[in-house]
């Protein structure tokens, strides 16, 4: 059945948004609950040290004290040894924040101080400091576990990959390197690209409120991922998942750095959440444990880079043979999200973007364990540090093979149907790429950059030089073995209900899953509702991160919608003596696929017919129910994809980057809310706040951030850089309507296009981010 969208595709109000325009939505900071106390955390001073003892005597002595939680009472929440400045050490809970913030300062800890090491580079030297307990060297290899280093092989007739081979190599890749490397005419290389680690806190701080009554444990938090975070909770108190609730109604934002959540041991995780369900389970109050501004400095939303360096070798005709990558990562203490960044790269730098002419494809990936602050997979997951290398090679081979640095990409890109280099391998089988609308993508912004015209650097002169760069950029949808459950409930007056905890992070996913269901039942928005705010009333979905909601939950919403429909034209068959595949619903009524609703019946009275054919008998009306499941399967799946322009001007005195103009244009393979999508490009802000001004600076002895706070370090504003969005529609043929996800890979490219486009205005190339003003006075040769 087909017809013309009415709410799909549609620029629709987000329906959450008059409860946050009027101040009614809860945001987790927001909940009160009576009788509720607060919690604080104690901070280890040091960068790594043994606790050796601490003494809550004169804390416990103030009034309005209830507990004080350290090593000796919650062993498995405060540990014998810290291992970097601002781990948690202890927790005081109390009346209020006040009382716990005096107390917390009575406590008394006696440390060893140990040997640590801050800089990655100089944790890479032999001789250095050993960041952790248990290890002889600081350099880490990806853990050989069941997401390490799957070497494809085995490829089909049609050149698809079947299977990877788990442990058997050092790398992430396919084919004959040194082989395929005798066929090549140019090779082009470079090193040293340093994404510096930027850091960001989310607006709202983090923290959760838990409350364990009557054997119920209900947590108030934001997240990404609660389903996943009741199973992790329910294993660490040995509850039945039953009787744990995870609640959320309003996360803010999201970008990654609401996949931790607080529920990690606080060895080298984040551990808010824990803290409070524990402090509530033994006083049986309401606990609420949230970071200050300074703490959330130390703990999220952090980039982590290192030293990444690509070579790319090429026919003489610029077609790609061989691509080889390797990236060096300050994986900081090992945590869980530190060291599983890495399991991303090869899904979105150019062993995949440009798979589709390469024979043999090598990425490296190494750690660097040092006692940093813990951080987490912030949008592109770990990405843009490869991209930087990357897409910096393509332009300098652009130039020594006298290419257009846009026909060399367009000559290599993916395309619809080429090995799709995931992880997913491992559980679902060979991928394909669904679709590709890369080349589109730079034909419609072609017509907003005025690329034909730009000069090469050595035809420039003055002080303030124009430059012009590019770089394409792309990032799987999810697809490692994610899956979700929907259900969709009709009601018999024309109305929907849908079931899904998805965690809205900012993106209006809530909103477009109900567009997807009131297109399938041809109602309008303000029929359909949702229930997503909490687990014991929605059903199990994975992680909300690697833009896969509209993906794999919108999957699952689709089914669950389809079914719904179904069940409603089976009853309505038994009234209307009509096939089911002959009947068509829209505003709540059922009639037959060409003829108009007047030739119809309204839903109740498919509802009341359900079991019988008697009208009279409203008593036997049927609950229509429909369920989807979906998880990922072999064969095509999406990928956001796109191109990225940066338009600028570098005042040769000064080192200042002006007029900033970025040009993003990505293929969303269906808009289902327009302005939203654009609203997403708009996020290129904090990209771009990472390349020119943001940068997490630590004391080196001591590990200690020195920018912890909002004056000292470089926040972007909107008014601060010009972004045109470019929307490009190019449906995908694996999702409901042909949407793609488009959360994070519009990040991935904005280094390499920053980079590019300073060498195209003063010709000298930046490798190290933030390219502040004495990077590039220092590249010019000018201090």
């Amino acid at each position: 059945m087909s017809r013309e969208l009415n709410v799909v595709g549609k620029v629709v109000r987000d329906t959450s948004s008059f409860r946050k325009l009027t101040g009614e939505a809860k945001f987790n900071n927001d909940v009160q609950l009576p009788g509720m106390l607060h919690g604080k955390l104690l901070k280890s001073p040091h960068a790594r040290a043994k606790v050796l003892n601490v003494d809550v005597s004169k804390a416990m002595e103030i009034e309005g004290v209830y507990l004080i939680m350290t090593k000796d009472n919650f062993p498995f929440l405060f540990h014998d040894e810290v291992r970097f400045t601002g781990q948690d050490v202890a927790c005081v809970i109390s009346k209020d924040i006040d009382t716990s913030n005096r107390a917390k300062r009575l406590i008394e800890v006696e440390y060893e101080v140990l040997p640590s090491v801050i800089d990655p580079y100089e944790a890479k030297k032999e001789g250095s400091a050993i960041a952790l307990p248990g290890m002889d060297t600081n350099i880490v290899p990806y853990p050989n576990d069941h997401l390490s280093y799957k070497y494809f092989k085995d490829p089909d007739e049609n050149g698809i990959f079947q299977t990877r081979v788990s442990g058997e190599t050092d790398f992430d890749g396919y084919g004959d390197l040194e082989k395929e490397k005798e066929n090549v005419d140019v090779f082009v290389s470079g090193e040293g690209y340093n994404h510096a680690k930027a850091y960001a806190p989310l607006m709202a701080t983090s923290g959760a409120v838990a409350n364990y009554s009557d054997g119920m444990l209900d947590v108030y938090l934001p997240s990404q991922f609660s389903s996943l975070i009741q199973f992790t909770l329910a294993a660490v108190f040995k509850l039945p998942q039953s009787k744990i609730n995870i609640i959320t109604e309003v996360t803010g934002g999201g970008f990654g750095g609401r996949l931790s959540s607080g529920v990690e041991s606080s060895e080298n995780e984040t551990s808010y959440t824990i803290v409070a369900c524990a402090a509530s389970m033994a006083l049986g109050k309401p606990v609420r444990v949230f970071y200050s501004r300074q703490e959330e400095f130390y703990y999220y939303w952090s980039r982590s880079g290192m030293d990444t360096k690509a070579e790319i070798g090429f026919k003489k005709d610029g077609t790609i043979v061989t691509m080889d990558t390797e990236v060096w990562r300050n994986v900081s203490t090992l945590g869980f999200n530190g060291l599983h960044t890495q399991a991303f790269d090869v899904t979105a730098t150019g062993n995949m973007l440009y798979s589709h002419n390469c024979k043999a494809s090598r990425h490296r990936k190494f750690g660097v364990a040092t006692n940093n602050p813990v951080f987490v997979g912030w949008q592109g997951f770990g990405n843009p540090e490869v991209f930087l290398a990357v897409e910096s090679v393509m332009d300098i081979a652009a130039e020594k093979l006298g290419i257009d640095p846009i026909e060399l990409r367009k000559k290599n890109h993916m395309r619809g149907g080429d090995n799709f280099l995931e992880v997913a391998y491992m559980w679902s089988g060979g991928h394909t790429l669904g679709h590709t609308g890369i080349s589109d993508c730079i034909d419609q912004a072609l017509k907003e950059v005025d690329w034909d015209s730009r000069d090469m650097p050595n035809e420039k002169e003055g002080t303030l030089r124009h430059g012009v760069g590019m770089s394409l950029h792309c990032q799987q949808n999810g697809g490692e073995g994610l899956m979700s459950n929907t259900i969709v409930k009709l009601h018999s007056d024309g109305t929907a209900v849908l079931f899904s905890n998805y965690q809205d992070i900012g993106q209006g996913g809530r909103t477009a899953q109900m567009q997807m269901v009131a297109e399938s039942l041809g109602i309008g928005l303000d029929k359909v509702s949702i229930n997503a705010d909490e687990t014991k009333t929605t059903t199990y979905t994975h992680y909300n991160s690697c833009s896969s909601g509209t993906f794999i939950i919108g999957n699952g919403t689709h089914k669950a919608v389809e079914d719904a429909k179904r069940q409603l034209f089976e009853a309505a068959s038994k009234v209307m003596k009509i096939p089911v595949e002959s009947l068509d619903t829209k505003d709540g009524i059922i009639f037959p696929l060409g003829e108009g609703k007047d030739k119809g019946i309204p839903w109740i009275v498919a509802f009341q017919n359900s079991h019988t054919v008697d009208p009279y008998k409203v008593f036997m009306a049927d609950t229509i129910v429909g369920k989807g499941k979906y998880i990922v399967e072999p064969g095509p799946m999406p990928s956001e994809q796109g191109a990225t322009f940066i338009e600028l001007d570098v005042d040769t005195e000064t080192g200042k980057l002006e007029n900033i103009k970025v040009t993003i244009s990505q293929d969303c393979g269906k808009a289902l809310n327009p302005r939203v999508v654009e609203a997403h490009y708009l996020g290129v802000h904090h990209g771009i706040e990472a390349l020119t001004s943001a940068e997490q600076i630590l004391d080196k002895n001591t590990g200690k951030v020195l920018n912890d706070n909002f004056i000292d370090y470089g926040v972007a504003t909107i008014l601060d850089y010009e972004v045109n969005p470019i929307i490009v529609e190019n449906p995908d043929p694996t999702t409901p309507y042909g949407a793609v996800g488009i959360g994070q890979a519009f990040m991935n490219g904005l280094g390499a296009a920053m980079s590019n486009a300073i060498y195209n205005a003063v010709g000298v190339r930046m490798k190290e981010t933030p390219f502040t003003p004495a990077k590039i006075l220092s590249a010019l040769g000018k201090i």
